[in-house]
Parts: C-alpha cells; structure tokens; sequence
C-alpha cells in the first residue's frame, strides 16, 4: 500500500476529488486538515521564523486546478509551504495499535520528505537568496495517531533540512593552507493539526 493510500485509509481526511471554485495560486482540492504551521531556516538562505494559523494540508492544485502534490499551505492559499517529495521513497518508521475494545489507539509515523523544489521556491521567495539543493534529516518525519477515547486524531509533521545556497564552495587561503566550506543553510518545518474523529 503506498503512502498516500495508507494516509487517505487511516485519517478519512483526504476526501475524494471535487469541484472546487479556484483559489489562486492555490488551493486544496477536497477536504483539507486544517492546522498550524511554521517554517525557519538559518545560514546562507535565512528565512526568518514564521508562523501560520489555519495553514492548509491535503491535495494541493494551482489556480488552474493542476494538481501540484500532497502539501502544505498558507491560510490564504497564497504561499505553497511544501509538498511530498514524490522521488524519495516512505517508510514506516513506528507502526502501533491497541485493538482494546472502546480504547482502540492506532499510531503510524513515516520517514519521509517534504523538502523538494516547492519547498526551495519557498525559500527562494522569502530569503532572496536561490538554494541549490537540499535534504531532510533523519529526524523528519509524518505522524499519525488515533485514540477512540477520545475520539481524536493528531497529525503531526516534522521537516528538518541541512542544503547548499551555492554547490561551489567557499574556500579560504592561509599560506600553504587552503579550507573550503559549502554556502551552508539549515532549518526546520512543521504541521500540528488535529480532528474529531467520525
């Protein structure tokens, strides 16, 4: 099952595809998981620290109703925030369930990546500065929890990234000596939301 199957089964969140008026330059095609959002990043490609209530989370489309990804944006569908890096595989990194009748909890986290070109467009808008490449770290991850008494489900996303402004480096001559550093910038990207369960 891929991810954005096991996504759509497990949060009834993503809704089936339906006409939507366009909200440009974007907006989310279905239901969408309506939450907080952040974004920061350090070093060559600053991008000071912001925040973004009732940022958007589902299948995101453009303002010709192209579908973009499964990604995050801003409240006003103005600022496309990140999207799934289609090109790099998901895991399961913690699969857990409680079959406890009237307690049933089910929690699923993925290894995955949202840091791709939408996220560096993102970057580039906001710092000036044009990122070249960039990667997540171990530690990002998609989160997945359900608790039936409750009758809760929390989504989290995590989306820390280590990248290079310039793939040629900065190099620095002492005598004989001569050290070079990569044009460094490092940051982070998060999504809470949570929903009453149907």
């Amino acid at each position: 099952m891929t991810f954005i199957k096991a996504l759509a089964a497990a949060s009834l969140v993503l809704a089936s595809a339906q006409a939507m008026a366009f909200t440009p330059p974007y907006h989310i095609n279905g239901t969408p998981l309506v939450g907080a959002a952040t974004f920061k990043s350090s070093g060559t490609c600053k991008v000071s620290p912001k925040k973004f209530a009732n940022a958007q989370f589902g299948s995101v489309y453009d303002s010709t109703n192209a579908s973009v990804g499964t990604g995050v944006i801003d409240a006003s569908g103005n600022k496309l925030l990140a999207v799934i890096n289609s090109t790099v595989p998901a895991y399961y990194s913690i699969v857990f369930q409680d079959a406890t009748p009237g307690k049933e909890k089910i929690q699923q986290r993925y290894m995955i990546s949202f840091v791709g070109d939408s996220m560096l467009q993102y970057i580039a808008n906001e710092s000036g500065c044009t990122p070249a490449i960039a990667w997540a770290t171990p530690t990002s991850y998609f989160d997945v929890k359900q608790d039936a008494a409750t009758a809760k489900a929390n989504y989290a996303i995590k989306q820390s990234f280590v990248g290079l402004s310039d793939l040629s480096p900065v190099c620095v001559v002492k005598g004989d000596k001569q050290t070079c550093k990569g044009n460094k910038f490092s940051g982070g990207f998060t999504f809470t939301a949570q929903i009453l369960i149907p």
